[in-house]
């Protein structure tokens, strides 16, 4: 606790009173935000939670499947397959001030779809097709993830 020299005058009890109100408000506001974070903190937690079970299944089922199709077809097709990007994406990231903390926001652009890649459904197999498509849905929540953690 600070001692203070404080002359014994109505006037100065009348100053130590307002600024010990000024105090008390001020140091609930800070409870307050500290709450408040806190609570915005632990949904963050589950979402990131939720979020990764989701995606880490998603990437297991997909990487099976990949291993699947993947045996079915030469090495080298399967590099061809894939050498050809199907989408431009453009990230940008933008940052956020929530009650006195800076957190990063993503937004993807997807600026062209192949439609005429060189792609074909011929050389490959459904199940890379599935692969393919699996993958491409995904982007969405891996960007999610990432903006959360």
């Amino acid at each position: 606790m600070v001692r203070l020299n404080v002359k014994p005058t109505r006037m100065e009890l009348n100053n130590l009173k307002e600024r010990l109100k000024t105090a008390e408000r001020g140091h609930k506001l800070l409870k307050d935000k500290r709450d408040e974070l806190m609570r915005r903190f632990i949904s963050l937690i589950r979402e990131n939670n939720r979020l990764r079970k989701e995606v880490e299944s998603y990437l297991i089922d997909n990487l099976k499947s990949f291993a699947v199709a993947k045996s079915l077809k030469n090495s080298l097709m399967v590099e061809e397959l894939f050498s050809i990007p199907s989408k431009e994406i453009e990230l940008f990231v933008e940052k956020e001030n929530i009650m006195s903390v800076t957190v990063p926001r993503m937004h993807m652009n997807i600026t062209s779809q192949n439609e005429n890649s060189e792609y074909s459904y011929l050389s490959s197999n459904s199940e890379m097709d599935d692969v393919f498509a699996t993958m491409n849905s995904l982007i969405d929540k891996l960007l999610r993830l990432a903006e959360v953690e």
